[in-house]
């Protein structure tokens, strides 16, 4: 697929995470663990060079990725992979004694302790450090600093400020979409063109004021070359933007059935189902909780690919690509230890 062929550059790039968990054609029982923060997926699902790849990460706390492991997209057979990282989805990393994070120095420098967001584009030209609450854009061949674009900034377009604080990245060829998430709960995306410029928040209708699409238990993620899909909570409905913001969205066919939206609302925020029926709490245990975020991808076929989370973290749920209806689960194999 377009941009998702990993090049040399890429691979020098992602291969400075650190050392591969993925040892072995199952997951290890550290890449199980529960989540525990409050935002984010238990894996993430993509594509390098062509093959449909899940990356874990080393604990429940880290974004940094421990292991990646090719799918059978038929079977769920794993196949531990060399890569450490998925392109264009941010890492975590520690500056160096010089302020530059795997090798790309932003300017001007900023505290050395303090944790940075990267990533690589998925076209392999550019490279993005989020440091001292700005996007520090570079050269992936030269590695040399571009510009620098604020997440916040008194003369912007108040759609285009980031409101929450950045805990993830998503690099599609020339966009960078920054997932801002805050105690709300409430998690959202605003975009950015490598170029400088500021495309905002993504909103329910893609008005700029309009509200925003809150992907608190969603997810967001880059689905293929040139997509990247945009979930509401536990999956209900799914937004798919192309690199000009063309948009396209599926609800999901699944019945609710007896819950009603309050209980709904009440499970998804808080985990809270006292005031749900038995058998509703039994279907926002089977239908919604195994949605939250969820991590996707799609087929040449348009066939989606979600790696479920929560209990179900380890399975691949294959949805049909026009209602987004589970077609059916795929456990992957866990190791012994």
């Amino acid at each position: 697929m377009r941009g998702m062929i990993l090049s040399a550059m890429i691979m020098t790039a992602i291969g400075a995470a650190g050392p591969v968990l993925a040892q072995a054609n199952c997951l290890p029982r550290a890449a199980l663990q529960r989540q525990y923060s409050p935002y984010g997926p238990a894996f993430e699902l993509g594509f390098v060079g062509g093959a449909v790849t899940l990356c874990a990460s080393k604990n429940p706390d880290s974004l940094r990725v421990a292991g990646c492991w090719t799918v059978n997209p038929a079977t769920g057979a794993l196949t531990a992979s060399a890569a450490t990282g998925l392109p264009g989805r941010s890492q975590a990393a520690d500056a160096d004694a010089t302020g530059c994070v795997v090798g790309y120095c932003p300017t001007p420098k900023t505290d050395t302790d303090a944790t940075r967001l990267w990533a690589t584009s998925t076209n392999g030209a550019r490279a993005v450090v989020l440091s001292g609450g700005e996007l520090h854009v570079f050269d992936v061949t030269s590695k040399a600093h571009l510009r620098a674009i604020p997440l916040m900034a008194d003369d912007v377009p108040g759609h285009t400020i980031v409101g929450n604080a950045p805990v993830r990245l998503l690099y599609l060829d020339d966009t960078i979409h920054v997932v801002g998430a805050d105690a709300g709960p409430f998690a959202a995306i605003w975009s950015f063109k490598d170029s400088g410029a500021r495309l905002g928040r993504l909103t329910k209708d893609g008005r700029p004021d309009g509200a925003s699409i809150d992907i608190y238990r969603g997810g967001a993620s880059i689905i293929d070359g040139g997509h990247i899909a945009v979930a509401d909570a536990a999956l209900r409905r799914l937004v798919i933007l192309d690199a000009a913001g063309k948009r396209t969205t599926i609800t999901r066919e699944v019945s609710q059935a007896p819950c009603s939206e309050e209980n709904l609302t009440d499970a998804f925020i808080a985990d809270d189902t006292e005031r749900a029926s038995t058998a509703c709490r039994r279907v926002i245990a089977t239908h919604f909780v195994p949605y939250y975020d969820i991590e996707l991808v799609r087929l040449p076929s348009g066939v989606f690919l979600a790696a479920l989370s929560d209990k179900h973290a380890g399975e691949i749920a294959i949805l049909d690509k026009a209602t987004l209806r589970e077609a059916k689960r795929l456990k992957l194999a866990r190791c012994g230890r």
